[in-house]
This record gives structure tokens, C-alpha cells and sequence, in this order.
């Protein structure tokens, strides 16, 4: 276990720190008896060799140290990363892909280098017989005298296809088509629940190539079973190594190796795939990559170069065009989102507050109309029209509205100041700040002047209705 200790260290102290670097061939070593590869990091003795040779490995010296500006709020650069120029990346690409184990890897994509066995997947059905031979020799070499007698006797129990072509014609010239029928009812009787005359009377309906078909397959498998059954019993008597000794000197066809291929190495296949080994190796196509980073030091810029890839799409084919992906378009569109939900509830809010505020504002004003009729009928005794009682009100809701929306006008950006600075303060960030235009003031006194004026041109129209006589009369 490792003790994680708080220590100090100076600037000098890291660039004096040297580190090594290995390259992923190095981590894997050859085993002539087999000829796979093992992992030098499995062991202790493995890592010692690593570390301790001199010749193994890139000694790479630190050169400086790379901390974000503190005026900064983000920075791409993360805790414990170590920065490199683009030629290492360049050097380590070429050293791997030029290296022993990934061009053993690149010269037989069906074949595992690691446990030398072929790889499992859709891939291996596409494995001609011949290639099925090469694989499973290379992987015979590898074994042990007792495995190789194993694959020797298997190799052996399969009949070559000529033999077993030869004797089914044989027998099916030297049956009769009653042979045939009862050989295959016996078959088909033996193999399914079905009862026998339901079999019998079936059979019978088949033409002579039919039967003949059947009792060919029937008679294949019995060939090849009683073929193995024989050799079995004739390579009894030969010892392990005479077995394994004759695996390298007899000879057998393709069909044979690739028979044996399916039943003894397909189950050793490992999950890996031609692609994860490369990927564990280290190699990359420097001609050809996954993805490209763009950094960019302003939202213009951002902006210039995704206009740059959709003018280049536009223009070619969709199997040609280039995928990207903007993270801070992302991030800024879903912290957009989010504002503009809160906004949507604020302005509901806000609505609701303007409603009940007109309403409120109409209902002060028909009351203050209520309050002053004798003074509306003393008015309109001097002559003032209709028209002139209705100003008055307007008058007195307009200057009630202007004066609304400066006093706050000028309560919020008071406000503002203050709430700025404690924000500032709390989140360092010194370009987190609200602040109000000169335009959207200047709209908010109109808003608040015109919300009030046409709050009160309903009670303002019912004083300039009111009968003078009886407006004189009120108490």
C-alpha cells in the first residue's frame, strides 16, 4: 500500500525531477517456445526490469511549471497533468507502429498475439481453411507434448473428405431403394418422437434423389463416427511423445486442420478483438485520426470556425462531411435553457404584479372621482367639458405613472450597486455583474407611465359622464 503524505516542493525542486517514459512495446516480451507475448508488468521482476535498464524506456526531464492565471475563473488545465510537446507524440506514434509485436499484430489480423489464439467474432467465420491451418500449427508449436498428442489424435479421428465421399458412394450404389427407405425411416424414427408408420409412409412419397440425399447424410456421419472410433482404438498403444513427435512430421489436408481448428481452438478464443489489440499496443494512424481539438481564445473565433465546417458540409457529400462537436455552444445552451425558464416564470410573475397594480390604480382612481363629484360639478358649472374632467384624471394617473417608474428606476440600480458588490465579493468573479442600459430605463418609465394612464381612462371617462346638476347636489 502507498502512504499519501502532504509535502512541499519548491519550483526547483520539480524541474529537477526526471521521469520515464515507456513505449508499449517494451512492456511485452517474446516467448521463442511459443511465440506469443507476455507482460513484463505482471510481475515484480517484470517492473524492476522496466525501471532499472537503462536501455528500456525515454527519460523525459521537466522543464517548467504551468499554473492558469489567477485572474481566471476556468481553466482547461487540470490537477497532476503533465504537458508535452507534439513531436514525443509523434516519435512514441512511430516507435510502436514500427515496433516487433504490432507488426506481428498488423501481418495476421485473425490471430491473437497475445495468447496466440485466433480471435472470437464474426470475423473468424471468414477464415479460409487454409488460413485455419496456419493458425492452429502456430498454435501447436507452442505446446506441451501432451496437448500436441491431443490435437495429433484429433487431427487423426478425422477422415479426409475423399475417403468419406468414396465410401458413402460405395454404399448408397450397393443399396437397393427398400434399403434406403428403411435405413432412413430407422433414421428419421431414432432422431424425432414422430411414430414409425407416420415415418414409413412419408418416406415413401420421397423420390429416388431424395432418399438418396437423406441416406448420404446419414451415411456420413456413421463413416465419419466409426472412422474415429477405429483410430482411437489404433493410436492406443503409441506413448505421448510419439504422438506429439508425429504431429509435426505426418500430414494431413486442410479440411482436416480446419475440422480440428473449430473443435479444439475455438473454445479457447478470448473476448479480445484485432481493433482492442491494437488500441492496447499503442497504434495509431497519424493520417487518419478519431478526432481533432480546437482551442480557441474567444467566442468569435468559436463562432468563425463552426461557420467555416458548415460552409465545408454544405458542399459535400454526407459520408464526407465533418461531425463536431461545440462543448461550450452545449454548455452555453443549456445554461441559456435554464435562464430563459427562470425568465418565463419572473415575467409571469411580473405580469400577474402589472395586472393586479392596473387594477388597483383603476379602482384608486374611481374612488378619488367618487370623492371629488361636487368639485367635477363645480368644474363643469364653469364651463369645462367633458373632455377637460376626463384630462384632469389622465393628467393625475400620467404624472402618478412617471413618477412611479423613476422612483424605480432609480431604487433599482441603487440596489444593483449594492448586489453587485457582494456578489463580487462572494464569487470573485469580476465580470459577474447586473446592470440596467440607459434604454431599458428609459423603456421602463414609459412602460410604468402608459400601464397607469390606461389604468385610469375607464374611471376618468365615468367622471366626465356625470350629470353637472347632480354632481353640484353630492355631499
Amino acid at each position: 500500500s502507498l502512504e499519501t503524505k502532504d509535502e512541499t516542493y519548491t519550483y526547483k525542486d520539480l524541474c529537477n525531477q526526471t521521469l520515464k517514459l515507456f513505449f508499449a512495446d517494451e512492456y511485452w516480451i517474446k516467448q521463442d517456445s511459443s511465440g506469443k507475448y507476455r507482460d513484463l508488468r505482471e510481475n515484480a521482476a517484470g517492473l524492476d526490469y522496466l525501471y532499472n535498464n537503462e536501455g528500456v524506456g525515454k527519460k523525459l526531464k521537466i522543464v517548467g511549471v504551468a499554473k492558469p492565471n489567477e485572474k481566471n475563473v476556468t481553466s482547461i488545465i487540470s490537477s497532476g497533468s503533465i504537458g508535452y510537446l507534439s513531436l514525443l507524440t509523434q516519435e512514441v506514434v512511430e516507435r510502436t507502429n514500427q515496433s516487433e509485436i504490432v507488426q506481428a499484430q498488423l501481418s495476421n489480423p485473425y490471430k491473437d498475439v497475445f495468447t496466440g489464439t485466433p480471435f472470437a467474432g464474426d470475423d473468424s467465420d471468414n477464415i479460409s481453411d487454409s488460413e485455419k491451418k496456419t493458425l492452429l500449427r502456430e498454435y501447436a508449436a507452442g505446446l506441451s507434448a501432451q496437448e500436441k498428442a491431443n490435437v495429433y489424435t484429433k487431427l487423426k479421428c478425422v477422415p479426409t473428405e475423399e475417403y468419406v465421399d468414396t465410401t458413402v458412394r460405395l454404399a448408397l450404389d450397393s443399396y437397393s431403394r427398400e434399403d434406403l427407405e428403411s435405413m432412413l425411416v430407422n433414421y428419421i424414427a431414432k432422431e424425432t418422437p414422430v411414430d414409425k408408420d407416420s415415418v414409413e409412409e412419408y418416406v415413401s412419397e420421397m423420390d429416388d434423389e431424395t432418399i438418396r440425399e437423406y441416406a448420404k447424410e446419414g451415411l456420413e456421419e456413421k463413416v465419419r463416427k466409426e472412422y474415429s472410433k477405429n483410430m482411437q482404438s489404433q493410436l492406443e498403444s503409441k506413448t505421448v511423445e510419439e504422438l506429439a513427435e508425429a504431429l509435426d512430421t505426418d500430414s494431413f489436408t486442410e479440411d482436416q486442420w480446419a475440422r480440428v481448428y473449430e473443435e479444439y481452438l475455438t473454445p479457447k478464443m478470448e473476448d479480445n478483438s484485432y481493433d482492442e489489440n491494437l488500441s492496447e499496443l499503442g497504434w495509431a494512424d497519424l493520417d487518419n485520426p478519431t478526432s481533432i481539438s480546437l482551442y480557441v481564445s474567444s467566442f468569435a473565433d468559436k463562432d468563425a470556425i463552426a461557420d467555416c465546417i458548415a460552409r465545408y458540409n454544405a458542399g459535400v457529400p454526407e459520408e464526407d462531411q465533418v461531425v463536431y462537436s461545440d462543448y461550450m455552444a452545449l454548455l452555453t445552451s443549456s445554461l441559456t435553457s435554464m435562464v430563459n425558464v427562470v425568465s418565463y416564470v419572473l415575467v409571469a410573475f411580473v405580469a400577474i404584479s402589472l395586472v393586479v397594480s392596473s387594477i388597483m390604480i383603476g379602482i384608486i382612481t374611481h374612488i378619488s372621482v367618487l370623492e371629488r363629484t361636487r368639485e367635477i360639478g363645480i368644474l363643469r358649472a364653469l364651463g369645462a367639458s367633458k373632455k377637460d374632467i376626463s384630462r384632469v384624471f389622465v393628467a393625475e394617473t400620467f404624472t402618478e405613472g412617471l413618477a412611479s417608474g423613476l422612483l424605480g428606476v432609480a431604487i433599482g440600480v441603487g440596489s444593483m450597486v449594492v448586489i453587485n458588490g457582494v456578489v463580487q465579493s462572494v464569487s470573485a468573479i469580476a465580470g459577474l455583474r447586473a446592470a440596467l442600459t440607459p434604454i431599458a430605463a428609459v423603456m421602463l418609465i414609459v412602460v410604468s407611465t402608459l400601464m397607469t394612464v390606461l389604468a385610469g381612462l375607464l374611471p376618468a371617462g365615468f367622471a366626465a359622464k356625470k350629470d353637472p346638476v347632480a354632481a353640484l347636489r353630492s355631499e
